[in-house]
This record gives structure tokens, C-alpha cells and sequence, in this order.
């Protein structure tokens, strides 16, 4: 405002300087005109001219004046405005950030120190109330330990001396009345029954083809055609029998001679002798099996535990007593023989195990006994069957493998024995599984030559000469093939369920392992066998050339595969040679053609998708108890 005074003061300055200038002027025209007309109208004009210019100049500056300090007012305030407006929103910001990050402070400190009184508090509390336990506990068990002990010690000077004698002579007494009568028995029935046959039916041979070299083949031959305690299955056939008889007769170097009764005699007496010991080996293994509460047939009256070394440790620390340990290092586990503290009752030991120490990690139960998938057998020649290009190693749990054999002059395999011992390594069965997968000669090829064979033995021959197996000797073989790192396992047994081996075969696939099973040849209406009827195994089942269910296999919503079972033929054992061959029926056959198709695969990754893929449906659209998913397909 004070600016506009001054250029208005200055405005005026010059309108005073120009009215002087003009007056002047015009009384000097007035002076030389002398004409008062001439100077009114000169003087008006001058005078609008004047003012009209001074109007228009001081318009203007007044105009320029007012604008310049309209367009300052203006930015000033916008300005103003703007700058309050970010130091406001400034402040806010910077006032709400103080204020949230005091509140989270706040916050955050509260809630710490409310969770750590609420932690002490409960631990506290915790820590109270198991001391309190641990020693309501450890007095209880102190007082009961005292008690029992007390009691014990008073029964046990009372009865000891009683129940010893007493017990020792009833059980020597019916011992020896059992194994007298046993062994009177079966001696009068094996005499009574051979001399009747011989006398009946061989005489004429007798007189007419034997001589000295041949009496050991033909006590053989009797004793397999009349020992009426064997228990025949159906690889028994009395025609084969008579074929194979004649055979023997035919064999070279055996010509016509006859024998004085004398012999005759003598050779009863020796066939008698044989059979008596036969009979006591009967009652040997009668004694070390047994049928348990389950009314599964076990080996020995003992409990087998299968534990990790710290529920190992955890189970001897509450008095049971662990014997015959073996460390199982692939499977991470150790096996053996347990015994029930003497304050529990032996017959709920597993129970009462499992109770103690809660854990997982242990495993108790009988050694059940498992026997090899045995089918039909019958003499002569089959088809050529067809090859895959084994790509990895097959495991096999089986008996052992009679190597010798021709057809595995060219085989690369390994064996070791787990069998149960002071019996026979079996050989039969395992030779003719083997041959199947893995055999090659010039007159037969099996379904993978070339693959490497690692075979765990697990089966003894009993008195009868039947194969049979432990759960102890399956579960350590099982860990021997984990430890080569195998990872194809063909099982060709069958048995009851066991808590032992689910667990290990649980174990097994878990850590990779593909176990091809043999559902068993049990029949269609039989209950599930294992271990076949595990989840993760693959259950096999057989069918014939005309794709029908082989007759005697086992069903269920547990098969998943069928394969070429009847009439397969394979490697054989032969009294009169190193060679010979069968053909054998029968779903452990089908499950070696599985196995050997899955040594073919590329990878061993989904294996059980694999093969559904190269499965041909039957039966039933989909899965079916009598087919599963399928037969595998030929390549």
C-alpha cells in the first residue's frame, strides 16, 4: 500500500509539471495572437489532451500496479496455503508414525510379558504336578516292588521245594509215556504198512530187476510212498510216483538178480530202522513247534521282539530279559528272543510291552512259521517263454538255490542263509523260482536272464522233507537285501499274519523297495495270506494259457496283478543227474514272471502305476478280487 501512495504522489508531480509547462505556453500564444478566441480553444484542447493523457497513463499505472500486487497477494496465499497444508499433513503423518510405533512398543511389551508369566506359570505348574507324579509313582512302585518281593520270597521257600519235584517228575514221567508211545506207534504202523506193501505189490520186482547198488534208492522210494505221517501236498502224484519208479528200474547198470529171503529180511529191517528214526526226528520238531493262543503254527514257545535300540534299552530297564539280539542295520532295528518280567504274566507279554513304554518302536510277537507257495508239479516240456532286458538286481527270499545246476552255468548270483538252524538247507523250491527269472542253457531261458540274483535262503527241510521258514529268518533276510541295495524283493511264502514282519515289510517300502508277493494257492475261499495281503506289497495271482484263474489261487480285494502260473516250465532237481526240468503250477510261478517284467522297467519309481499301464483287464471292469488290475502283458 505504501507503494501505491508514492507512484501516485509522483503521478500528481507530473501532471503539476506539464499544467505549469502548458500555461506558459498558452499565455505566450495569448501574447503573440492576442486573440482570447484562439487561446480558450487552444487551452480546452491543450487541457483534454492533457488530462486525457495523464487519465490514460495513471489508468495504467494503477492497473499494472494493482495487478502485480493482486498476482503477489495470490501467490503468497496459495503459498501460505500450500505450505501449511504440507507442514500439516507432515505433522499428522509424523505425529500418527510416533504414536503407532509407541502403541506396537507398548503393545508388544505387554503381550511379552504377559506370555512369559503365562509361560512360567505353566510350566510351573507342569513341572509341580509331574514331580508330584514321578513321586506318587516311584513310592507306589517301591511299596508294590517291597510287597512283591516279600510275598515272593514267602511263597518260594513254601512252594519251591514242592512244585520243583513235583513238576520235574510229572513232566519227565509224560515225556517219556509220550515219546514211548509215539515211537512204539509210528515203529508197529511203519512196519506193519511197509512189510504188507512189499510183500503185496513188490515181490516181483524185488526178485527179478534190484541188486546191491540199488538198495539205498529203493528205501528211499518206500519210505516217500508209505510214510503215512508225511503230509502230501499236491506236487505228490501216485502215477508220477509209479513212472518215476520204473524209470529207477530201467536206470543203467541195474540188471535182474534175486535176493534169498535172508536179504529180503534184512532189507525190512534196515527200512524199519530207517523209519524208527524218522519217527524220533517227527517228534524232535513236534516239540519245537507249536500252536499259539491265535491258533497260528509257531518255532518254539518264546515271544520274538523287534525294537530299536533305545526301546531296547527302555524295555530291559522294566526287567524284561532280551536274548539272541542281533543287530539289523537296514532296517534299523534289533531282533530277539524276550522273556516277561516275573511280576508279569508271560502270556501277555507282548501286551504289557507295549503298555510299559508307548512307543512305535517296538514290535512283539510269536516266530511264526511260513511255508514256501508250493503248486502242482508235473513232468515234461512247455513253451518258450518270453524275455525282458533286466535293467536291475532282483532279491529273492526263498530256499536255497542248487547252483550246480546247468541252467546257471552263466548266472551271476549270490546266496546266504538265514534258515532256522539244526535243520537242512531246503533246495527245491528256490531252484526252480530261480531258474525262471534268471536260468539260461541250451535247452531252456528263463523270463530276465542275465539279471543279477541275490537270494536269501530262509527254508529248512523238516524229517518229511517239507520247507519251512521262521518270521526271525524272513526279517533278516529282508534286512541282508536292503543292505545290497536291492531294491526288487520276490517273496514266494505264505503264512498268518505277523506284527514282525508287517513292520519290517512296512519298513522295506518305505525305504524303496518294490516286494512282489505270491497271493498262495490256498484256494479261492481262504483267508488272506501274508505277506502278500499287505498294502504295500504286490499281491500276484496265477492264470493259464487261456487266461482262467489257476483253480487253488487265493482271492481277495488284495490282489493286485495275474500272471502265467500254470504249467511253467522250470529247473528241477534229479536223484540221477546234475539237470532236469518240470513244469510246475502255481502262483509263486506267476509272481517270478512279475518280478522278472518288473527288473524291465526303466525305473523303479510307481512301480505299482507301471504296471497297471501294461495290464490287460479281466474279469470285472477295474480291480477285482480274482484278477486285481490285470494280467501283465507279454512284451
Amino acid at each position: 500500500m505504501h507503494g501505491l501512495n508514492s507512484k501516485f504522489i509522483a503521478a500528481l508531480a507530473v501532471f503539476f509539471w506539464l499544467t505549469t509547462s502548458t500555461a506558459f505556453h498558452v499565455a505566450e500564444a495569448a501574447f503573440v495572437l492576442s486573440s482570447d478566441e484562439f487561446e480558450d480553444e487552444f487551452e480546452d484542447d491543450l487541457e483534454d489532451e492533457v488530462e486525457d493523457e495523464i487519465e490514460d497513463e495513471f489508468e495504467d499505472l494503477i492497473e499494472d500496479e494493482l495487478e502485480e500486487e493482486f498476482e503477489d497477494a495470490i501467490e503468497d496465499e496459495i503459498e501460505d496455503e500450500f505450505e501449511d497444508s504440507i507442514e500439516d499433513e507432515l505433522e499428522d503423518e509424523l505425529e500418527d508414525s510416533i504414536q503407532d510405533e509407541i502403541e506396537d512398543e507398548f503393545e508388544d511389551s505387554i503381550e511379552d510379558e504377559l506370555e512369559d508369566e503365562l509361560e512360567d506359570s505353566i510350566e510351573d505348574e507342569i513341572e509341580d504336578e509331574f514331580e508330584d507324579a514321578i513321586e506318587d509313582e516311584l513310592e507306589e512302585s517301591i511299596e508294590d516292588e517291597i510287597e512283591d518281593e516279600f510275598e515272593d520270597s514267602i511263597e518260594a521257600e513254601i512252594e519251591d521245594e514242592f512244585e520243583d519235584e513235583f513238576e520235574e517228575f510229572i513232566e519227565d514221567d509224560l515225556e517219556d509215556e509220550f515219546e514211548d508211545f509215539m515211537e512204539d506207534e509210528i515203529e508197529d504202523e511203519f512196519e506193519d504198512a511197509i512189510e504188507d506193501e512189499i510183500e503185496d505189490e513188490f515181490d516181483e520186482e524185488i526178485d527179478d530187476e534190484l541188486e546191491d547198488g540199488f538198495d539205498d534208492e529203493f528205501e528211499d522210494e518206500i519210505e516217500d510212498a508209505f510214510d503215512e505221517d508225511r503230509e502230501f501236498d499236491d506236487e505228490f502224484d501216485e502215477e508220477d510216483f509209479q513212472d518215476e519208479f520204473d524209470e529207477d528200474l530201467d536206470e543203467p547198470g541195474f540188471s535182474s538178480s534175486d535176493l534169498e529171503d535172508a536179504e529180503v529180511e534184512e532189507l525190512l529191517d534196515s527200512i524199519a530202522e530207517k523209519a524208527a528214526e524218522l519217527a524220533e526226528d517227527q517228534i524232535d520238531l513236534a516239540m519245537d513247534t507249536f500252536t499259539d493262543e491265535e491258533g497260528r503254527l509257531a518255532f518254539s514257545d518264546e515271544w520274538i521282539v523287534l525294537a530299536t535300540p533305545e526301546a531296547l534299552l527302555a524295555l530291559e530297564a522294566e526287567g524284561y530279559l532280551i536274548n539272541e539280539t542281533e543287530v539289523l542295520d537296514a532296517l534299523g532295528y534289533v531282533i530277539g528272543s524276550i522273556e516277561a518280567p516275573s511280576s508279569f504274566d508271560p502270556a501277555q507279554v507282548r501286551l504289557a510291552g507295549l503298555e510299559m513304554i508307548s512307543s512305535p518302536d517296538v514290535v512283539i510277537d510269536r516266530n511264526v512259521i511260513y511255508r514256501p507257495v508250493a503248486g502242482a508239479t508235473d513232468a515234461g516240456a512247455a513253451g518258450k517263454p518270453v524275455f525282458v532286458s533286466p535293467r536291475h538286481a532282483i532279491g529273492m527270499i526263498d530256499s536255497s538255490i542248487n547252483i550246480a545246476h546247468p541252467v546257471f552255468d552263466e548266472a551271476d548270483i549270490s546266496q546266504a542263509a538265514f534258515n532256522p538252524g539244526a535243520y537242512e538247507l531246503g533246495e527245491a523250491h528256490g531252484t526252480a523260482i530261480a531258474s525262471v527269472m534268471v536260468g539260461r542253457s541250451s535247452e531252456f531261458t528263463g523270463y530276465a536272464p542275465g539279471a543279477r540274483l541275490f537270494n536269501a535262503a530262509v527254508f529248512s527241510e523238516d524229517p518229511n522233507g517239507s520247507e519251512f521258514s521262521t518270521v526271525v529268518a524272513v526279517t533278516r533276510a529282508i534286512n541282508w537285501l536292503l543292505g545290497q541295495d536291492i531294491r526288487i524283493i520276490n517273496m514266494s511264502l505264505t503264512g498268518p499274519h505277523n506284527a514282525i514282519l508287517e513292520r519290517v515289510v512296512a519298513n522295506a517300502c518305505d525305504d524303496g523297495a518294490t516286494i512282489i508277493a505270491a497271493a498262495g494257492n490256498a484256494g479261492p475261499q481262504a483267508a488272506p495270506l501274508y505277506p502278500a495281503a499287505y498294502t504295500c506289497t504286490i499281491a500276484v495271482t496265477a492264470v493259464d494259457d487261456a487266461n482262467q484263474p489257476y483253480y487253488r489261487a487265493a482271492q481277495g480285494a488284495y490282489i493286485d496283478f495275474a500272471g502265467p502260473g500254470v504249467r511253467v516250465r522250470h529247473a528241477a532237481l534229479s536223484r540221477f543227474s546234475e539237470g532236469g526240468f518240470s513244469e510246475g503250477t502255481g502262483t509263486s510261478f506267476a509272481a517270478a514272471y512279475v518280478t522278472s517284467r518288473v527288473a524291465g522297467l526303466a525305473t523303479l519309481d510307481h512301480v505299482r502305476e507301471q504296471l497297471q499301464e501294461i495290464s490287460q483287464d479281466l474279469g470285472e471292469p477295474g480291480k477285482d478280487p480274482v484278477f486285481g488290475y490285470g494280467l501283465i502283458r507279454n512284451q
